[in-house]
């Protein structure tokens, strides 16, 4: 895995085996969608994003809302049609376009969607993407669907990486740097860039099957480079990883 989203850093939930990680993610995706009171997941969410914070830094974090805040926009743009029931708090020309129902079901929306993204976001910037794989070829998913995974987990980024390369270098070809603000307005002028992407993305195919077969893909009686720890030696992490989702669990049901 030459490029991913993975960020070296020396904090305690790198540590945490990425197979107990994995089920924590997994555990806490689903106390996400438990019936609870609006006010319990904006704490929820609040909670996570302080642990991210305390993980990746701040810079990271940051980044990571930054990607989900055109979604976001869109979703507060579709805000009259989440609902109309409740007291008006803005109308235009008689029709409700904010109401109490539509405000609350904006903010379960807003909060799931964050909580859902924030935690996957941990998942992916503190676990080597090899580890990964290993973690959920160890809960026996089947490995062409892990190849399957790992190929996105590993293409996505560098696809990212080669769309920022090349308007750079589209950029440093521009006569006047005025050109530059030019080119950046509406959508015209990101697509020599898009088309660029494509062709670089159809020029790897070759690479990455000839990747494959030289690593042996198809052929019988697999083995692995490495393995993960003993799951005696790291036990205690898939209690935490079970405990932590479920008390919190039982205190936002608690909490309706």
């Amino acid at each position: 895995m030459k490029t991913n989203s993975y960020i070296a850093l020396s904090t305690p939930y790198y540590s945490f085996d990425p197979r107990a990680k994995l089920l924590f993610t997994l555990l806490m995706a689903a106390v996400c969608f438990l019936p609870s009171r609006w006010e319990a997941q904006c704490l929820l969410t609040l909670a996570l994003l302080i642990l991210s914070l305390s993980q990746i830094g701040v810079k990271n974090t940051l980044h990571n809302l930054l990607v989900i805040l055109p979604i976001i926009i869109i979703m507060t743009l579709l805000l009259p049609l989440n609902g109309r029931g409740g007291e008006v708090y803005f109308s235009l020309f008689g029709f409700d376009l904010v109401t109490e129902k539509a405000v609350r079901v904006w903010c379960r929306l807003i909060n799931r969607f964050t909580f859902l993204c924030t935690i996957c976001s941990l998942l992916m910037e503190t676990t080597k993407t090899s580890d990964l794989i290993l973690a959920m070829r160890w809960y026996r998913l089947p490995y062409s669907a892990a190849l399957v995974l790992s190929l996105a987990l590993r293409l996505i980024p560098t696809f990212a990486g080669s769309f920022k390369e090349i308007k750079d270098s589209q950029s440093l070809r521009l006569p006047n740097p005025g050109e530059e603000e030019k080119k950046r307005r509406g959508y015209k002028g990101a697509f020599p860039t898009l088309i660029s992407v494509i062709v670089v993305s159809v020029k790897s195919i070759s690479t990455t099957s000839e990747a494959l077969e030289l690593r042996g893909y198809g052929r019988e009686g697999r083995t692995s480079y490495r393995k993960l720890e003993n799951v005696r030696k790291v036990f205690p992490h898939f209690i935490l990883s079970v405990i932590v989702p479920g008390v919190i669990a039982f205190m936002a049901v608690l909490w309706r």
